[in-house]
């Protein structure tokens, strides 16, 4: 893998943790809001090339930010469980930031 495979993986990481700790930060500080709809971030691989079955060239990770649906919805307007799936989601994000890093130091290494 070339240092720039790393350095976009790496940085695509960042960004997408750090909308993802956005997301949930937003939900958690707007959760007693009259008329809030909570948001999730999902996030997705994203592979710039594929050469065959079994060999890619990694692209990083994108997130998408989208409104949450259908039962979960209706059930998370002021919900326990959505405030400890946010915090979960900061965890997540903190650990996966962290990750992030240590590719970039990895990458300063090997540069």
């Amino acid at each position: 893998m070339a240092i720039d495979s790393i350095l976009s993986t790496a940085i695509s990481g960042l960004i997408a943790n750090s909308n993802r700790a956005a997301v949930a930060a937003h939900n958690i500080v707007n959760t007693t809001t009259p008329g809030f709809r909570r948001s999730e971030a999902v996030t997705s691989s994203v592979v710039t090339r594929q050469g065959s079955e079994t060999s890619y060239t990694p692209g990083g990770v994108h997130a998408l930010v989208r409104p949450v649906a259908g039962v979960e919805a209706l059930d998370s307007q002021i919900s326990e469980t959505s405030l400890a799936k946010d915090f979960a989601d900061l965890i997540l994000a903190e650990t996966a930031y962290r990750a992030s890093v240590k590719m970039l130091e990895t990458a300063d290494e090997l540069g």
